[in-house]
């Protein structure tokens, strides 16, 4: 076989998961070439996802010393520079990796995200913290292997988050989404035909062996295009019997029942550490929090005040999971329209209502009480949660 042959069966194994298999090849590629810089990358980033640190850092700084002018590498060991904990120098490699191509936007988001937790950064230099760098900030400091997202939509979170494992689950697939994805593939070949007599379509696709540069290197990435309701009574037993959800984010359907439930199904399959994310759970005005089975039928109710931002009634699943359960520690992030924290922990307090008077609260009522009601954090509460995260 030739060289390029074992790279594209090595990049074919890692791509599907098969870590091991693509590490016997990437190791006989460089039995003949110890200077590949590309196979050098690519075994360094194998690395890192196997938790490696010290060997993915050597192998991606080789990589540098061959080629320094590719953007990714230098992204690639900022990540692993992150992953040991050595904030000044992922920053310098992050922005080494955008002076190199400033169109790389998860470096972009890697490095806002990590300016946030240094100490001494003035808080007057730091943005308003994005749902999935909350996301991305809690998947590093918890190792979480396997992450859930209920809600995917045009994917602005999903696409972001870097995670061995990822599901996403939605019941409309968005057409910015797939083309976003595509965008990031060479594609080879494509065709679509008729299945059996009920009009079903089935459809092929390949793309070039290539692993793209500006999006995360996954182990799993699976789209479950139903409610989530469905997707846990059929699918979640078997996709996390084995290896339970470490971070699920909750970010569907913005009305407090669904939620709620939502929240009870995630915590039925997540792992002894694992923590839930929910998106909307403190809307900043009436209008926003107005209840409404979707953003759409919001947007045709003439609400006064509309003005494009929905969370609905989401932060009642707050207030219910605060009061009813007493083995969970519940708090809300003060940034992107309230981030909902729920892990398995003693809580800070509980909240002394019943659910038919949960049921009866109005958004007047979050306003007199919004920061008992919803246990709100600052923003920068972020990081000393995440020090207590081993």
């Amino acid at each position: 076989m030739t060289v390029e042959s074992i790279l594209s069966e090595a990049m074919a194994k890692h791509r599907t998961g098969n870590l091991d298999g693509a590490e016997t090849l990437y190791k006989e590629i460089l039995s003949i070439d110890p200077g590949d810089p590309d196979v050098l990358n690519l075994l360094g980033v194998l690395s890192l996802q196997c938790d490696r640190l010290e060997e993915a850092g050597q192998l991606i700084r080789r990589a540098i010393n061959v080629d320094p002018t590719i953007a990714e590498y230098h992204y690639n060991l900022a990540e692993v520079l992150r992953s040991q904990g050595e904030a000044d120098a992922a920053q310098k490699s992050y922005r080494q990796s955008l002076e190199l191509n400033p169109q790389l936007e998860i470096a972009k988001d890697h490095l806002a995200s990590l300016t946030q937790s240094v100490p001494g950064v003035p808080m007057a230099d730091r943005h308003p913290l994005k749902r999935f760098e909350v996301v991305q900030a809690v998947i590093d400091r918890i190792k979480a292997k396997t992450y859930l997202e209920i809600g995917i939509d045009s994917g602005e979170s999903f696409v972001n988050i870097s995670a061995e494992r990822k599901y996403g689950v939605d019941p409309v697939p968005t057409s910015e989404l797939i083309n976003r994805l595509l965008q990031n593939v060479g594609i080879s070949f494509f065709k679509y035909a008729s299945v059996g007599s009920n009009g079903a379509i089935q459809i092929a696709l390949n793309a070039t062996n290539t692993l793209p540069g500006n999006m995360p290197v996954n182990e799993i990435s699976e789209f479950y295009y139903e409610t989530s309701d469905l997707f846990f009574a059929q699918h979640a037993p078997l996709l996390f019997k084995d290896k339970p959800v470490d971070l699920a984010f909750v970010d569907g359907l913005h009305t407090y029942q669904q939620t709620y439930l939502d929240v009870a199904n995630a915590l039925d399959f997540l792992s002894q550490t694992g923590v839930i994310l929910m998106h909307g759970c403190n809307p900043p005005k009436e209008a926003s929090a107005f209840p409404a089975p979707s953003w759409k039928t919001a947007a045709k109710m003439h609400i006064p005040g509309w003005d494009g931002r929905w969370c609905g009634d989401v932060w009642k699943s707050i207030v219910r999971l605060r009061a009813t359960r007493g083995d969970l520690r519940v708090f809300v992030l003060d940034c992107d329209f309230g981030i909902g924290v729920v892990y398995k922990g003693q809580p800070e307090g509980t909240l002394d209502i019943s659910i038919p008077d949960i049921e009866n609260l109005t958004y007047a009522d979050l306003q007199k009480n919004r920061e008992r009601i919803l246990n709100l954090k600052p923003q920068d509460y972020l990081y000393e949660f995440l020090r207590t995260k081993c």
